[in-house]
């Protein structure tokens, strides 16, 4: 999980990384990094529930994030007047904010949470973008994958010759995210 904040701070532009897990509407903070003098800095953290008015996270993003299944990008946080109210964030005033769910079978299983206190707009539509196969959409009778958000049906995926090493479906060409390297 270090890593993965690392690599998430690194390539997102954001100053501050928090993971969070889901179990039906209970939040517990998991993980953080955040970007200090010496690089990035991630610490696993023991499962801290979070509350209503919590200090370490936006409570009201996050839990707008877990019940719609969408993700939320402000561009400034503080003069959002949907949680502007957030003691977080009424607190802390971050600029740049961005907030995934991470969702498997259909069920949001973990948050995202990226912060940037000192500079507005840095998440980009286009970063939404990179994300728009999430949470994938409930199966549909076409052959688009249940995975992607593209309006055009998809070929199935190619069957793998008997005998061989299974693998992993790749996703579609519109559902493949640009490499990590050009962000930046």
């Amino acid at each position: 999980m270090r890593t993965l904040l690392a690599v998430v701070l690194e390539q997102s532009g954001a100053q501050a990384a928090y993971l969070l897990f889901a179990r039906g509407d209970a939040l517990s903070l998991a993980a953080r990094a955040s970007v200090g003098e010496h690089g990035v800095d991630a610490t696993l953290l023991p499962s801290q529930p979070l509350g209503p008015a919590s200090t370490q996270v936006p409570a009201a993003i996050v839990r707008h994030v877990l019940r719609t299944r969408e993700p939320v990008r402000l561009d400034d946080a503080a003069a959002s007047p949907t949680f502007a109210g957030d003691p977080y964030v009424a607190a802390r005033k971050p600029r740049s904010v961005l907030c995934l769910p991470l969702v498997r079978q259909h069920q949001v299983v973990a948050l995202l949470y990226l912060e940037n206190d000192l500079t507005t707009g840095v998440f980009t539509p286009n970063d939404s973008a990179r994300s728009s196969c999430w949470p994938p959409r409930p199966p549909s009778p076409s052959t688009t994958p249940a995975w992607c958000s593209a309006s055009e049906p998809h070929a199935p995926p190619p069957k793998r010759p008997s005998g061989g090493p299974p693998s992993w479906p790749r996703p579609a060409p519109c559902c493949r995210s640009p490499s990590i390297g050009s962000r930046r």
